[in-house]
Formats: C-alpha cells, structure tokens, sequence
C-alpha cells in the first residue's frame, strides 16, 4: 500500500492497533496452551515467584483497563513443595474472583508474595496474598464463601466452585488460607503454605514420637530422584531394606528377578514408562499376595475400584510423613507377618 495523499493517516493507526491487539492474543493464546500441557506435572521443590509473575502477565491481558495491577513480589523467597500447575489454578481463581468484586468500577488488584512470621511450633511459612478494593463480602456469608456450589452471583455468571476449589488445593498442600473483608472497601485472600528448604529433606517429612519400625525388603519406585532418596532414607531408618529406582520398568524387570526376596513395593502412582496401577497389576501376576503401597499426590484421579482392581493395598499422599508411611509399612508387614 502506498502512502500517498489519497490514503486517510488514521488508517494506519488503525492498522497498529490491530497489530498490537493480535499480539497481545498471540501472547494469551501461548499462556493458555503452556497452561493446558502441564496438565500432568506433579509436586517438586521450587520458587514460586515466577509462577506469580506468569499469571499476572495473563491477568493484564485479560482484565479490563479500569483495573490497576500491583504486584509486590519478594524473588528472595523460599521454596515450596508444590504443584506448579495446582498453585497456577489457585492465583488465577482469586484474580477473577477480585476482578468480579470490581466489575464496573476502577479498582486496583494487588497481589504479593512475601515470607509470614514464623508460627508457634518453629515452622516457616511463605505467604501469598490477593486483593482488591472491590464491593466486599458480607460479614453474614463470609464463612461460606469456601463451600462447594456456594455463590453470590447469577447462576449463569458464577458456579460457585472457584473458592471452594481453592480452599482444596491449599489444604493438600499442607496449607491454609485466610480472608478479611470490609463491605464497601475490598477484601484480601491470605495464602499460607509451608516452606520446604528451611530444613534437611529428611527433616521435612520426619514427626518427633514412638514410631513402629521393622525388617523386610522393600522395592520403592518414583521417577522422582529425591523422593526415592529421602524415602529410601526414612525407611532405611527404621530398620528395612530398599531397593530403589526410578525407572518403572526396570521396577518391574527387578522384581520378575527376585520376586522371593521382596517383602513390599512401594510405587508412584504417575509416571513417564507405566503407572502405578500398570506396576502394581505387573508385579501382582508374578506374585499375587506380595503387598502393594500406591504414592500420589492426586488422590481424586484414582478410584477406590480401579485401585483395588489393580491390587493396590495402600494409599500414601504425597508429601508423606514418615510417621504415615512407617503405620502403613508397618501394618502391611509386620502385622501381616
């Protein structure tokens, strides 16, 4: 196209608009997919600030101009051990619902992200925080604000589901979270969880008493390294053998070797070669009464059936205690023994 006398110049302003504005949906559309393939991550250890700053970046595409983002992020952060994908669900949730408290008003959303006081029991904790200077919540219903199918808006505008999913994901994260509101002037979401590099990994999952110890040979598998590791840890601490790795199949080719000298398995349940249902269905045809421990951090993707079917004796959710899993062990071979 020419420039020339008879093209209008307002029309090449409309152009760089267009241009900016696919941009700005080239730039949502790649958030959204990135998002969507993580689908199947799982807890690791990690600073979370730059999944912060992630979802603030889809926020500002996606939020009206009316409302001002701040963000107040502390980089210097301690890790957490987390779900990447299940804490990118929970920022997202209490952006929108604060957007929506906002809706047709100029208001300013504020995240930050910050280390909280160290509680009573020695624990260091980091917290993450949402809010918003919208129309508040009502002292009457704010206790249920968390429920399942509980919602102030329109059936057609809100399901009710957004919080109480919230509410979820941080319990399973060892977590809990607060919410202070004042009718007219906003209200905050206060995000707790624990961190997770204070301490030794060993200390992370240990819990100070009495705990059941024994003897038995154990074959753990987790594709994760440092779970194989500091899980081997513990249970050597209480007297087993472990034979550890972090290959499913080659879980599978030790056992089909040895399976006379293997007392238990422990498996997890999402891995890259076969699941841990796969495993446990495997190691259960060469040898039916050999006891079977599932590892999972996503206990709502396993049936009660399919687990059962597959001949998984015991659950163990992730992060484990080790006074979870030396009751579970324990039950499974020395009383059984």
């Amino acid at each position: 196209m020419k420039r020339d006398n008879a093209v209008d110049p307002a029309v090449f302003s409309y152009l760089d608009e267009i241009l900016k504005a696919a941009k700005r949906a080239k730039s949502l559309v790649e958030q959204v997919l990135t998002f969507s393939r993580s689908s199947e991550m799982k807890e690791k250890l990690l600073h979370i600030h730059p999944i912060v700053k992630e979802v603030m970046k889809l926020m500002r595409v996606t939020l009206p101009s009316t409302i001002v983002i701040v963000e107040e992020v502390n980089e210097n952060c301690g890790r957490l051990l987390v779900d990447p994908v299940k804490l990118h669900q929970v920022l997202i949730n209490l952006c929108t619902n604060s957007a929506h408290a906002m809706e047709g008003m100029h208001g300013v959303l504020t995240v930050k992200l910050d280390e909280a006081e160290t509680s009573k029991d020695g624990r260091e904790w980091l917290e993450l925080s949402v809010s918003d200077t919208g129309t508040g919540i009502d002292e009457e219903i704010i206790d249920r604000i968390f429920e399942p199918y509980f919602t102030t808006k329109e059936k057609t505008y809100g399901t009710g589901m957004g919080l109480a999913m919230v509410h979820g994901i941080i319990n399973r994260q060892g977590g809990y979270i607060k919410v202070e509101s004042e009718k007219g002037k906003g209200t905050t979401f206060r995000v707790f969880l624990p961190l997770a590099d204070k301490v030794d990994p060993i200390e992370r999952v240990m819990h100070t008493g009495e705990l059941p110890s024994g003897v038995g040979r154990i074959l753990l598998v987790d594709d994760d390294s440092q779970v194989v590791q500091v899980t081997g840890e513990i249970l050597r601490s209480l007297g087993y053998t472990v034979v550890g790795t972090v290959s499913a199949m080659e879980a599978v080719d030790k056992f089909a070797g040895e399976s006379d000298k293997f007392d238990l398995v422990i498996t997890d349940l999402t891995m890259p070669e076969l699941t841990g249902l796969e495993v446990s269905r495997k190691i259960k045809k060469l040898r039916s009464d050999i006891p079977v421990v599932l590892f999972t951090g996503y206990s709502d993707q396993v049936s009660k059936d399919a687990a059962m079917e597959a001949g998984v004796n015991e659950y163990c959710m992730k992060p484990v205690s080790m006074r979870n899993l030396s009751v579970v062990v324990d039950k499974l071979l020395n009383s059984l023994g």
